[in-house]
């Protein structure tokens, strides 16, 4: 509504397209995206398997070695992961490391330092002791009572932990490629009201497109963005 409101004296085909584009999303996720999401947890003889509408995933005792109950006060930061209505599932950035949620919430989570980095859980309240208790006992686990050092600061630094890489490097390159095709509409023939809307509508299409493999390319290969944002750099100095 607030951007309705600035823009509603110079509508362009742009405007119009990402008040489609957010309008469709809310409904989407309101109204046609069926509810069905789901955790459920359970500690086996040999493993914690952790249901979901996902499927199955099962995480064997013996690769946890440090267990933790935290609250954050910063929501996690989705990756390639999915939030919906609680829910969160998947890779999500977690002060200044990754971590795979299977959880119904973000703000409490009871957090295992695993040999294949971190894991966020959410057992109900009423059980969360009990589960985190027992959960130790099979696993001969590490309980550290004030949580894991994930952000800035003292405390326990859980050994196995990934650290995720920023996503400044992205925000910065396509602030960088924006005003290089800036710079190419004005050099040439196809400048205009017409080609910027059409150009800025395809930028919006292709940045939701690509959002996902950018940030999987960008946890691969950390060095990319930032040598890409030199190259545009030097060209916006060349045009």
């Amino acid at each position: 509504m607030i951007l309705v409101v600035l823009l509603a004296d110079d509508m362009t085909w742009f405007t119009i397209a990402f008040l489609l584009a957010c309008a469709g999303g809310l409904l989407y996720n309101g109204l046609y995206r069926p509810p069905r999401q789901f955790v459920r947890y359970e500690l086996g003889r040999y493993e914690l398997v952790i249901h979901s509408d996902k499927g199955k995933w099962l995480l064997p005792y013996e690769k946890v070695k440090a267990i933790t109950v935290q609250s954050f006060l910063e929501k996690p930061f989705a990756i390639e992961g999915e939030i919906y209505r609680g829910y969160a599932y998947g890779l999500f950035r977690l002060g200044s490391y990754e971590a795979a949620l299977y959880a119904t919430r973000r703000d409490r989570l009871v957090l295992l330092d695993t040999e294949d980095g971190l894991i966020g859980l959410t057992p109900a309240a009423e059980v969360e002791d009990a589960f985190v208790a027992e959960l130790a006992a099979k696993s001969n686990a590490m309980r550290v009572p004030d949580g894991f050092a994930v952000s800035k600061g003292r405390g326990y630094v859980p050994a196995h932990a990934k650290k995720s890489p920023a996503i400044w490097p992205i925000v910065l390159f396509g602030f960088l490629l924006n005003l290089v095709i800036a710079k190419f509409e004005d050099a040439f023939v196809f400048s205009g009201s017409f080609w910027f809307d059409a150009g800025s509508i395809a930028l919006v299409v292709v940045a939701v497109l690509l959002y996902r493999p950018l940030l999987r390319l960008h946890r691969l290969q950390p060095w990319l963005f930032p040598v890409l944002s030199a190259i545009l750099t030097l060209m916006m100095f060349a045009i």
